[in-house]
């Protein structure tokens, strides 16, 4: 669970960043990184896709957990032996840990 949430968060700062960059570069901003020349014509639309992209993957991504509960009840019966119930229940749990719960 903690790889997926680090994963999650390492990609959408990524994102963020490459977007980010893109608009300053598209917009004028003198940047102090490695000039590429392929993709001057596209910056501006290249960094608005990218912030689209982290808002997505931020918000859409959920990461779930299975949660087990082992219930075991033990009645002693009137004739002197015993009866064992156990009763599993499992659940989802999405986990979202800069989001609401």
């Amino acid at each position: 669970m903690k790889l997926l949430a680090v994963l999650k968060f390492v990609l959408v700062l990524g994102l963020c960043a490459a977007g980010v960059y893109f608009l300053l570069k598209g917009l004028g901003v003198a940047t102090p990184f490695i000039k590429y020349k392929g993709a001057e014509a596209h910056d501006i639309p290249a960094g608005v896709a990218l912030l689209v992209a982290a808002i997505a993957v931020a918000r859409l991504w959920t990461i779930r957990v299975s949660q087990t509960v082992v219930t075991q009840t033990t009645t002693k019966q009137p004739d002197g032996t015993t009866k064992t119930t156990r009763k599993d229940s499992r659940s989802d749990i999405r986990f979202m840990p800069s989001g609401p719960k």
